[in-house]
């Protein structure tokens, strides 16, 4: 998805206003900084607001139709992860987002991932690996992409829920969240498809803990790849 030619680049000495895309269909009060924070990673990931550029508190709450205070609690949690930058008596700022920004992402959360599934084929569980092989056979069956994906992610869910303690599945939770909800599933086609998940299937069944865990590595670096020749192809990431 190309940046949009409305959008302005903001110089961040200047006033400039930025030209946002519309919002979200439906804003839920209670969840609202969410909303605002999915929004800002949306706009980042679709190339409207680039590293470097100015975050206006005022332009993402008038486009939300919110107040300040939850695109402010939306700024602290994307300063959290990295994603925003503030200088102080400067701004607010889209923090470093290129190629490295991306595959350094999949790469951590390949390692905490695959620190589950060392779990899962450590403790080899006859019924969890018994709803494991089902969903990669659901998700090798399935006749439309929104099936396969759902699949997919449930077959994932299973080696978290299963392989992790509270700690880790949180550290999953908020790390996940640097990729806008349903990117992969809307612009990158077979990021986690049912080859890749044979290959951690076939590892769990083994009971091989050190192959598990190379796989679900594996599988995160190849979806990282992945995105970025996305993010290349749609301009968002530019080639030197």
């Amino acid at each position: 998805m190309a940046r949009q030619d409305s959008a302005e680049r903001i110089d961040p000495a200047s006033t400039a206003r930025v030209a946002l895309p519309p919002a979200p269909a439906r804003v839920v009060p209670p969840r609202a900084a969410s909303v605002a924070a999915e929004y800002i990673r949306t706009l980042i990931f679709e190339g409207v607001l680039r590293e470097g550029d100015r975050v206006s508190y005022d332009d993402i709450a008038e486009r939300l139709d919110m107040s300040r205070q939850p695109v402010r609690e939306a700024i602290i949690e994307l300063e959290r992860d990295g994603v925003i930058v503030s200088k102080p008596k400067r701004g607010t700022f889209v923090g470093e987002f290129g190629p490295r920004t991306v595959l350094e992402h999949h790469a951590v959360y390949g390692l905490l991932e695959g620190h589950a599934a060392r779990q899962v084929a450590t403790t080899r569980d006859p019924k969890v690996n018994a709803r494991l092989r089902d969903l990669w056979r659901r998700t090798k069956a399935a006749t439309t992409k929104q099936e396969r994906d759902a699949n997919a992610i449930r077959f994932l869910s299973v080696i978290d829920t299963e392989g992790s303690d509270s700690r880790l599945r949180a550290l999953l939770h908020q790390i996940s969240q640097f990729v806008p909800k349903n990117y992969y599933a809307e612009h990158v086609p077979d990021a986690t498809g049912a080859a890749r998940l044979r290959r951690v299937l076939i590892a769990i069944e083994k009971g091989d803990p050190d192959a598990t865990a190379a796989a679900v590595m594996m599988l995160w670096k190849e979806a990282g790849d992945l995105l970025v020749e996305h993010l290349y192809s749609t301009g968002v990431f530019q080639r030197h």
